[in-house]
């Protein structure tokens, strides 16, 4: 369950959360898998770090506002 949660936290916050977790189940919880779902996050977290201005640009100059909706476009 933890490795699956994992999948699609990408911040510190969401990381030290499950930090926590771990700490408060860690007799419940195989520490393998939380070890596995900590280095997913780290990946994670790496990948936005990477790809996230980019992304930005990208949802900008196609259209879509800080909401995510989007607008057409201005026709040069």
């Amino acid at each position: 369950m933890v490795w699956t949660i994992a999948e699609h936290f990408d911040t510190e916050l969401l990381k030290k959360q499950v930090e926590i977790f771990q700490r408060d189940f860690a007799q419940e919880v195989s520490a393998e898998y939380i070890r596995l779902a900590l280095e997913r996050i780290d990946d994670n977290i790496a990948w936005m770090t990477r790809n996230f201005d980019d992304i930005v640009n990208w949802l900008k100059n196609n259209g879509y506002d800080k909401h995510g909706s989007i607008h057409e476009t201005e026709k040069s």
